[in-house]
């Protein structure tokens, strides 16, 4: 017998251990490493679910609870007790505690925490005094006072669906039954259990539950909202929990569920008629409590094992990622989800078991088609599912799959059915369509050459244009040759290495060639080939792809990250408490430290004292609320040098948000502040005379006016421009004339005072500021200085060099108060100083402001006289004095604007010239001469050429010869009918280039003269090289004939040189009969002057001067004309 207790022990024992292996998934093991202590919030006023005992400890239902999970998951638990539950709720919603265990789901905690599934379900009551108030349900509660525990869910209940009654919140039960026993209230509402309990606790009379509510207490635990893992290790550990378990906890603080009293009031009533018959109705009142006993008994541990099973499949089925629910067949109402629907849609589980609420979320393009089929569906009787979309809560579109069938519960039909999110298989549908829908157009629109060949002769299936474009040969050309026939590949090796590749991975990727285009040219490509199966037939698609600009590019970056890598930025981490962890090999280069110098100290080693501690507390600040912290601050190496660094730091922190480490990175600017500063002088300066420019001249003299403002002191500005500066560049070239521009900015600095700033404007021009003069009069002196020193020869390499200057001076405050208007009138000054000869000083005046402004409208109004035809041609005749036949024409230029008038041609020549319409102007005077020439050819007899003025800009032009030759060949004019005039002065400053040039037109059969001969600079042996055909003598000679000795003397010698050169000798400006017998007794061929005709029209030119061609009159018996 003594044997067998032993293995009867350990049986008994097996029996009733509990399973303590939960299965846990990876996630939740490591949540629970990552957590090994669970901050718990307890309410230590609410027997008898959570209270202290005599002895201190925390005890009660929820603790008996909290004990078994604390085993079965083997953390530690830390106590949070706040003074109230109001306070324990507030923590729990601030994230400052991880677990509730006794707390009921009301809609408003929702918000903030997530739920288990009760583990415990109680009525909520009502209490009532003896000889008080007695309300049986909440309607007799309005009007009365009544106690609540303030933030319990029977107050917060209340609350919401009641919010008229008149409740009174105390701190907890004890305290709220104590009011009740006093009469301070009328009424307690609270739960059955802790009322019982602190009832019998503070042995208060009088007081008795007098009716019921329609609320039930179901007892939860409690998590952050956030904390799913933990919210299913509870749910798990709760399922695991046995029925023995939890009955035990449960009668050890709220007994059975059945209560004995009534049956036993009924057996003492029945047994008091008869004693006699007290024995045998105990025996059978005995007999029958064993029985009900044990049919109770098995009723509970049924009753457990059920809640147990349901909490397994309730368990499994909220652990699916997809929504399990159940509706009404009516309206579609939602009688329960599981709780993945609110983690997936977004929608608090209590707004699912709104009525409507499936209509609201579903997308409203689905929303009719979802209801016609399941409606259909439903009608047929069959199962169903359905694709659609819904709306989440914070707006994105989920694709949602919903399986329905259709079943009964309590007897009434209904709906259940399991949503699952397809969004990403309908993305990948969408996708795959796409990708259908443009793979056709793909392979011909794809830049990358694209071909589809046979493996064994390489015979060309399909190709795409961006492979005609690598290959050179079109698709007609191409398509069913062999790519071994056209020669395309380089080198038949790599084909033979890309096959044998092919053959043993079953395809190739970046395999890299030489391809041969059509024209012969060698491109590095780069190919990926896969095997195909077309008509039975080995064949492969191969995609290559030019990459010999590619390659190129990649050795110049490859070049360039070398450079780059060698100047990286130095790198420091610190620990929170400012302790230098880590350096890299930059740092040490920059700081000069090496990293064991560095280590363990803190940044504080490369301080420079350069910046404040309001620097410093500005860069702590932004660190602490933005995280990072980016700008320029002043560094010192281990030398004890300065060097300015750009530096980025940044806070990193935990999950926890707790700062770990901070990771400084810098780099050394001083080279690009260096660069920064040459920059800046760059910016301000002149690259050839090292002079300020125009911007740092204008800062200058606005500094100068501010001055004028406050000291009233005047000042001057002047403005210097070089005469006949671009003869210099254009004969010696560009050279010389730079260095002729730094000696005179070098002359002009040694003219002027500190204060005083010279600048150049660019090309030949200079401005230069004079402040604090003592009187106006000044300026002019300073300006005379300058121009004397333009008297002595400026060196220039080999060269040494004259040149003079015009001065234009503007005065402040008299001749402007802002930088535009004084540079302006200055410049205007200066242009009134080229007009009266040059090298001179000229004082603004104010009539130069209305010149100026004269200049610019008619240079407006002359960009318009083209588009607007007001231009014209007028003719002047020329004489043979042998004969006084007419010999030829000058073409010259009028104007005759709308409302200016006739304006001369003096006037508005020299303008063009300077805006560049000279171009426009002279290709218009040719063209229209042509035309000319061309209807009188077609009328008249011949008389000669027509000469036209070619201006020097025209010459240089590259296209000059040809567009002369298509005018001429466009109006059908014989070559020797035009003739060019070039001035003299013009002629000798070209150079070799005009001179081709102007053989160019010899050769073409254009007659060249040479105008205002006299006036110049000839050089008898240039121009002799000239092509030239006619020599016309300049009009101020022929004034003053015949009684101006010099000027006799003049014009027989240029008569004289003319004819010794076999020119045409002609002059221009003959106005009497005195002038012209000097000249034909001086042998001068030709004239041309006021005394022959002044300029015509060409209607009045051929009226009076050209005969009309014979050929032009019929033989009928018209009158002719005479001749």
């Amino acid at each position: 017998m003594p044997r067998l207790i032993a293995p009867l022990c350990l049986l008994f024992i097996a029996w009733t251990a509990t399973a303590n292996a939960l299965t846990l998934t990876d996630e939740e093991r490591q949540w629970l490493d990552n957590h090994p202590e669970l901050r718990l919030g307890i309410d230590a006023t609410w027997p008898p679910f959570e209270f202290r005992d005599e002895k201190g400890l925390y005890t009660g239902l929820a603790a008996d609870y909290v004990q078994l999970i604390k085993d079965r998951l083997g953390v530690t638990i830390k106590p949070v007790e706040p003074y109230s539950w109001s306070n324990v709720l507030t923590l729990a919603k601030e994230g400052n505690l991880d677990w509730l265990p006794g707390i009921m789901s009301t809609p408003e905690r929702q918000k903030s925490l997530a739920f288990t599934r009760p583990y415990l379900d109680f009525p909520i009551v009502i209490l009532a005094h003896k000889g008080g108030a007695s309300p049986k349900t909440i309607k007799d509660l309005y009007g009365l006072k009544v106690a609540v525990v303030e933030n319990y869910a029977p107050h917060e209940l209340l609350q919401a669906q009641h919010p008229d009654l008149n409740l009174v919140a105390l701190p907890n039960v004890s305290s709220a039954l104590q009011a009740l026993a006093t009469d301070q209230v009328d009424a307690m509402v609270g739960d059955l259990a802790s009322s019982v309990w602190s009832l019998r606790q503070l042995k208060l009379d009088g007081l008795y539950v007098s009716g019921e509510t329609p609320y039930r207490y179901q007892l939860a635990m409690a998590v952050p909202k956030d904390q799913a893992v933990l919210l299913r290790l509870l749910d798990k550990v709760m399922a695991d929990i046995s029925p023995r378990e939890l009955q035990a906890i449960q009668e050890r603080w709220i007994g059975n569920t059945n209560d004995y009293g009534p049956l036993w009031r009924g057996v003492l009533l029945y047994v008091l008629p008869g004693i006699l018959l007290l024995v045998s109705v105990l025996v059978v009142v005995i007999r029958i409590n064993r029985r009900l006993s044990s049919e109770i008994s098995r009723r509970i541990a049924l009753e457990q094992e059920l809640r147990s099973s349901e909490y397994r499949y309730r368990g499994l089925v909220e652990s699916l990622s997809a929504i399990a629910w159940e509706a009404h067949l009516d309206d579609y109402t939602y009688t329960y989800v599981s709780p993945q629907a609110e983690a997936l849609i977004g929608y608090p589980l209590a707004d699912w078991l709104v009525p409507g609420f499936w209509a609201k979320i579903v997308h409203p393009d689905d929303l009719d088609r979802t209801q016609t089929f399941c409606n259909q569906e439903i009608s047929a009787g069959r199962d169903h599912s359905i694709d659609y979309r819904v709306l989440t809560a914070d707006g994105r579109t989920l694709w949602l799959r919903d399986i329905i069938s259709l079943t009964h519960h309590n007897e009434k039909p209904v709906l259940r059915g399991l949503m699952i999110n397809i969004s990403e298989a309908k993305h990948t549908e969408e996708a795959l369509r796409l990708s259908e829908e443009k793979f056709a157009k793909a392979f011909h629109a794809s830049p990358d050459g694209l071909l589809l060949s046979r493996q064994s002769d390489g015979l060309l299936i399909e190709i795409n244009e961006g492979f005609s474009r690598l290959s050179g040969y079109d698709t007609a050309s191409a398509l069913n040759r062999s790519s071994l026939d056209l020669k395309i590949w380089a080198d038949l090796h790599q084909r033979n290495e890309l096959l044998a590749l092919l053959k043993q991975h079953g395809f190739v990727r970046d395999f890299r060639c030489n391809l041969r285009h059509k024209s012969g040219r060698i491109r590095l490509c780069e190919v990926s080939s896969r095997p195909l199966m077309i008509g039975g037939e080995a064949c492969m698609l191969t995609i290559a792809r030019d990459i010999t600009e590619r390659q190129h590019m990649q050795e110049k970056l490859q070049q360039t990250a070398t450079v780059f890598e060698s100047t990286a930025e130095g790198i420091l981490f610190t620990n929170p408490q400012q302790k230098i962890t880590a350096v890299n090999r930059a740092f040490s280069e920059i700081t000069g430290y090496s990293e064991r110098e560095a280590l363990g100290h803190t940044p504080r080693i490369l301080a420079s004292g350069q910046h404040d501690s309001a620097f410093y507390a500005a860069m702590w600040h932004q660190l602490t609320s933005e995280g990072h912290w980016q700008g320029e601050i002043c560094n010192k190496r281990k030398n004890g040098e300065f060097y300015p660094s750009w530096m980025t730091i940044s806070a990193v922190r935990n999950t926890e948000n707790i700062v770990t480490h901070f990771v400084a990175v810098f780099a050394d600017i001083s080279s690009l502040k260096h660069a920064q500063a040459r920059l800046d002088y760059q910016a301000h300066h002149d690259p050839l005379t090292s002079l300020p420019n125009r911007l740092l001249f204008e800062n200058r003299l606005q500094h100068a006016l501010n001055e004028h403002s406050t000291q009233g002191k005047c000042g001057a500005v002047l403005f210097l421009d070089l005469d006949r500066f671009k003869n210099i560049n254009d004969s010696l070239g560009h050279p010389v004339g730079d260095l002729l521009l730094k000696g005179i900015a070098t002359r002009l600095k040694e003219q002027l005072r500190d204060i005083d700033t010279v600048a150049r404007l660019g090309g030949d021009e200079f401005i230069i500021l004079l402040p604090g003069l003592h009187q106006p009069h000044d300026a002019e002196l300073i300006a005379d200085k300058l121009l004397t020193c333009f008297n002595a020869p400026f060196p220039a390499g080999e060269h040494e060099l004259f040149i003079s200057a015009s001065i234009g001076t503007s005065v402040y405050p008299d001749d402007g108060s802002d930088v535009a208007t004084l540079v302006k009138n200055a410049d205007a000054a200066m242009y009134r100083s080229k007009l009266k000869g040059r090298n001179r000083v000229e004082r603004y005046t104010h009539d130069l402001t209305s010149q100026a402004r004269e200049r610019v409208v008619l240079e407006q109004e002359l960009r318009r006289a083209l588009e607007r035809n007001e231009l014209s041609l007028f003719y002047q005749p020329k004489i043979s004095l042998l004969d006084f036949t007419l010999v030829g024409a000058e073409a010259l230029i009028r104007w005759t604007h709308p409302t200016l008038g006739v304006i001369p041609p003096e006037r508005f020549i020299h303008l063009a010239e300077e805006n560049g319409m000279i171009i426009q102007v002279g290709d218009w005077v040719l063209e229209h001469a042509c035309a000319q020439l061309n209807i009188w050819d077609q009328g008249y007899e011949p008389f000669g050429p027509v000469s036209v003025n070619l201006a020097g800009a025209q010459l240089p032009q590259p296209r000059l010869v040809g567009r002369i030759r298509q005018l001429l060949n466009s109006h059908g004019l014989k070559p020797d009918c035009l003739q060019l005039e070039i001035t003299e002065n013009f002629i000798m400053s070209q150079t070799e280039e005009a001179l081709k040039v102007l053989h160019q037109l010899k050769r073409l059969g254009v007659q060249l003269a040479i105008d205002d001969f006299g006036t110049g600079y000839s050089s008898l042996s240039y121009l002799k090289r000239l092509p030239l055909d006619t020599l016309k003598i300049d009009q101020s000679f022929i004034r003053g004939l015949p009684d101006d000795p010099h000027d006799a003397a003049i014009v027989r010698a240029i008569i004289a040189l003319g004819r010794s050169m076999q020119f045409t000798v002609i002059a221009e400006g003959v106005e009497n009969l005195a002038q012209q017998d000097f000249l034909a007794q001086a042998g001068c061929e030709q004239i041309q002057g006021y005394i022959v005709s002044v300029p015509l029209s060409a209607e009045e030119f051929a009226a009076t001067f050209l005969r009309i061609s014979i050929s032009d009159f019929s033989d009928s018996t018209v009158e002719k004309p005479s001749l």
